[in-house]
């Protein structure tokens, strides 16, 4: 009786402990789980922070390079690309036909346009990446405003539009299609980022310009004095890079504003040894530049 009494407690320990150890057991392996959930969760997020960090660089470097990939006639510098609205951001990686993963001009009309991020942009032969993992990772979003993109033509973005406090896109996505947690905030696209990029680019260009013309000092901005740019700049009836300068899309932007020229005394007597040069014409407006010839080479 002693013996099947001493079995009994000794198979009641050993249920007691081995339902201990199951359920330690059981409770790590949850606690590993959602440990991992968590990890999984904070990887993705940092992921899709950097991915959505490189498409705002490639979306600043493609505004900038407007002018070179689109030619006179084109936006000009400053504007942003149409959204893709051919996907969503829950369309699967593999059913994502990349041969539609461009923008869709024109844009609609209202003030924020919706869709997910172009996968690249097409410019006659050339296919510009802009988000390069599109391929395999699902869409992001992404909202631009309306007065800033591209296409149609009519949309005016010159340095007084980029010195304004405002945003001009946001890339990011809106939920994880795989989690039921939300993502990161999108990041956004300021305009004082492309104010100064841009602003570099269209002053290269009028520099480049300028020195090519071998532009003649009329008597109205005889040295030393500051006088508009459209008194000088393009001469009646000339053309500029092949189109009229109301065709042009420094013209047609608004940037002949943005600038005036200083003619430096050292120009009086001998013009055709200045060349044209950029200062910040701080005083009067931080966006604005002053062209100023010297006696430099």
């Amino acid at each position: 009786m002693n013996n099947t009494t001493q079995d009994s407690g000794f198979i009641a320990l050993s249920l007691l402990l081995g339902l201990l150890l199951g359920t330690t057991a059981y409770v790590s392996s949850v606690g590993l789980v959602l440990s991992c959930s968590r990890d999984s969760r904070a990887s993705h997020a940092l992921y899709n922070i950097k991915r959505s960090a490189r498409v705002v660089d490639a979306l600043i470097a493609h505004s900038v390079m407007y002018r070179d990939l689109y030619g006179p006639s084109g936006a000009g510098p400053g504007h942003l690309p149409c959204p893709d609205t051919d996907a969503q951001t829950t369309t699967q990686p593999a059913l994502r036909a990349l041969s539609r993963a461009g923008p869709n001009p024109p844009c609609p009309l209202w003030p924020a346009l919706r869709g997910v991020v172009p996968a690249h942009i097409t410019v006659g032969v050339l296919r510009a990446g802009v988000d390069v993992e599109a391929s395999r990772a699902y869409p992001l979003s992404y909202s631009v405003q309306s007065f800033v993109v591209n296409n149609p033509l009519e949309r005016v973005v010159n340095s007084t539009v980029l010195s304004q406090p405002i945003t001009l896109a946001q890339v990011g996505v809106e939920q994880y299609p795989w989690t039921l947690s939300r993502s990161p905030r999108p990041l956004q696209l300021r305009a004082s980022a492309l104010q100064q990029p841009v602003q570099r680019r269209v002053s290269a260009w009028l520099v480049k310009q300028l020195n090519a013309s071998n532009m003649v000092v009329s008597d109205e901005c005889t040295a030393p004095v500051m006088c508009e740019l459209s008194l000088l700049y393009p001469a009646n009836g000339s053309l500029v890079e092949g189109v009229t300068f109301e065709r042009h899309w420094f013209w047609r932007n608004g940037w002949n504003n943005e600038y005036q020229l200083t003619v430096n005394e050292g120009c009086a007597e001998a013009l055709s040894e200045c060349r044209w040069q950029v200062e910040a014409n701080v005083q009067a407006n931080p966006a604005l530049v002053l062209l100023q010839a010297t006696g430099e080479s």
